[in-house]
């Protein structure tokens, strides 16, 4: 339940910056002509979806949804830390990465509390 929380949260934080990449004048960084929100969104939305799922499976959607999301997350907080201004602002100003890196490791932390534990 906790994972399906966090995974929402991420959804919509990623839905949210994507709406404003097609709506509004607002740019996303891209990854050759992909937009990283819309990478993102995709990342916590197979998070999203394998966290659904009864039985944890197939276990690749989450792992492939995961990487992407910490990838991005943690790529966005390294070149903020270095003063490269690449990631959209969020609430109080805080590059969304901050919340997105946060986030997925909440997520993984959820994901393998909630794996069954063998023997």
């Amino acid at each position: 339940m906790l994972l399906v929380l966090a995974a929402t949260v991420g959804f919509v934080g990623a839905l949210t910056i994507s709406v404003s990449h097609i709506a509004t004048d607002f740019e996303c960084p891209k990854l050759f002509s992909l937009p990283a929100c819309f990478l993102v969104l995709a990342g916590y939305s197979l998070i999203l979806v394998s966290s659904m799922r009864g039985t944890l499976k197939p276990v690749w959607l989450f792992w492939i949804g995961w990487v992407v999301v910490f990838g991005f997350a943690l790529t966005g907080t390294s070149l903020e830390i270095l003063s490269h201004d690449s990631c959209p602002r969020s609430y109080g100003n805080v590059p969304a990465c901050y919340y997105s890196l946060a986030l997925a490791t909440v997520c993984l932390a959820f994901y393998l509390m909630r794996r069954p534990q063998p023997g």
